[in-house]
C-alpha cells in the first residue's frame, strides 16, 4: 500500500479502552495495566470529553489510598472535542493532530461511533517498521 494511500483505520488500533467521569483513578490504572496501553478515553454521556495519560498519574504513585477516592473528572483535562474519522488520509489526520497538539484521538466512522484510537506513537512505529 502506498502511503499516500494510507487511512486512519490502517493504523488506528482497538478495541477502544474508555473510562467515564465518575470512575475511581484505580479503574483507569487496572484498564492501563491489564490492557498494556498508556492511556484511556474519558466519556461523558458516550462523548469523549479528554483523555487519561499514565503521566497524569504519576503524583498518586506515592499515595495509593488518595486515588482510590479520586475520580477521573477531578483530574482529566477536559479538551475540544476533536475526533478522526477512520476514512480520513494519515496525512490529514497527522495534520489535525500537530495542529491541535495531540498525541492520541479517538476514531469514529461515519455514524459517529467511537471505533478506536490513533496515536502518533502508533504512526512512529509504522514508520520504524519501514526503515
Amino acid at each position: 500500500m502506498r502511503l499516500s494511500d494510507m487511512k486512519v483505520k490502517d493504523l488506528m488500533v482497538y478495541p477502544v479502552y474508555h473510562v467515564s467521569l465518575k470512575d475511581p483513578l484505580t479503574k483507569v490504572v487496572d484498564k492501563m495495566i491489564r490492557s498494556k496501553i498508556s492511556g484511556v478515553i474519558v466519556l461523558d454521556k458516550d462523548k469523549p470529553v479528554g483523555i487519561v495519560y499514565a503521566t497524569d498519574l504519576i503524583k498518586y504513585i506515592f499515595a495509593p489510598e488518595k486515588a482510590k477516592e479520586i475520580t477521573v473528572e477531578e483530574i482529566v483535562e477536559r479538551q475540544e472535542e476533536v475526533l478522526l474519522n477512520e476514512n480520513m488520509s494519515l496525512k490529514d489526520a497527522l495534520k489535525v493532530m500537530l495542529s491541535k497538539n495531540r498525541r492520541k484521538l479517538p476514531v469514529v466512522n461515519d455514524k459517529g461511533e467511537i471505533v478506536g484510537v490513533f496515536s502518533m506513537v502508533d504512526v512512529v512505529k509504522y514508520f520504524v517498521d519501514l526503515i
